[in-house]
């Protein structure tokens, strides 16, 4: 799979950082925080099966 390009501002990442971090939250929630930083970052998304 090729890596999605997304360029988050530092104000974006600010917030998702401290999104996972804040009391409890749906799974669902975390996991496309954890997705958006990840493709800020340029990593290549991971297949679940």
């Amino acid at each position: 799979m090729e890596a999605i390009q997304i360029k988050l501002k530092d104000d974006e990442v600010k917030f998702l950082k401290e999104f996972k971090k804040k009391g409890m939250k749906n799974a669902r929630e975390i996991i496309r925080a954890n997705v958006l930083l990840s493709a800020n970052n340029g990593e290549k998304p991971k297949r679940n099966l």
